[in-house]
């Protein structure tokens, strides 16, 4: 094994070694050791990482963190390839959130590529949570395809990528769900999606909703809660208006406050 395939297998198991460690624990570790990164030479280092992951399943897991200071390095995606089909399941939704998480643009590609043979729901379901999130345009062609498909156990991800492509293609789609579905996060979810293309009927509906709190209903025999859509609505408000916002029933209020100024 290369010298430089030996430090990135040592930045590897630094990294695992603390995966049950408090979060405060894990952001000095991995601070200390992604700074090393950028350190290493950079010849052959995309061999390198290939070398330092192996067939190990679990060192998969934090290869992304590496990569992710590499993400310029020409070949990046052929070694992330690897490390996604060495990993296990586990590994593998680690692997995808990470991209979400950090925005990795350049890795889109190899995700697209996998989604059609991913057989695990869980990494399945991260997949298309990272690639609405990132909503590129290479993606679109696959929620495209699901809302044709419309499953319920995929809906809620096409919705969230809907409203971050923002796109026509969607609006069909948008209104079906605004108009017949009934429960109500995905409702909003819609409503946001038809807001963001100008709808003020989506709008309206969203603003009503900040009326629709959390309430508690109990019988002799049974209690139901019914958590409310207040401050979901609330967010996506403030998205459309370009709001900041910070999740919590006081936010509520203070929209409700912004919107009687505006």
């Amino acid at each position: 094994m290369s010298q430089t395939a030996k430090q990135i297998r040592s930045i590897l198991k630094a990294l695992a070694r603390v995966e049950n460690s408090d979060n405060d624990t894990k952001e000095i570790v991995y601070d200390r050791e992604l700074s090393k990164v950028n350190q290493l030479d950079r010849s052959s280092i995309i061999e390198a990482v290939r070398e330092a992951v192996g067939s190990d399943s679990k060192l998969a897991r934090y290869a992304p963190f590496v990569i992710s200071e590499l993400a310029d390095e020409p070949g990046i995606e052929r070694a992330f390839t690897q490390v996604l089909e060495n990993a296990d399941d586990v590994g593998k939704s680690s692997i995808i959130q990470t991209i979400g998480d950090r925005r990795m643009t350049t890795l889109v590609g190899v995700l697209n590529d996998h989604f059609a043979r991913e057989t695990d729901d869980f990494c399945r379901d991260q997949l298309l949570w990272t690639l609405g999130r990132i909503a590129d345009e290479s993606s679109l062609s696959i929620f495209l395809s699901l809302t044709r498909k419309d499953k319920q156990e995929d809906r809620w991800r096409i919705l969230c990528a809907a409203c971050n492509y923002s796109r026509a293609e969607f609006n069909d789609y948008l209104v079906t769900v605004f108009e017949t579905e009934e429960k109500k996060s995905n409702k909003i979810m819609a409503a946001l999606g038809l807001a963001k293309l100008g709808s003020s009927k989506a709008y309206d509906y969203l603003v009503t909703m900040l009326d629709d709190p959390e309430t508690v209903i109990k019988t002799e025999t049974t209690t139901t809660y019914d958590p409310g859509e207040s401050i979901r609505a609330a967010q996506a408000i403030s998205e459309i208006n370009g709001w900041d916002f910070e999740w919590g029933a006081t936010s509520v209020e203070s929209i409700k406050k912004k919107l009687k100024k505006a």
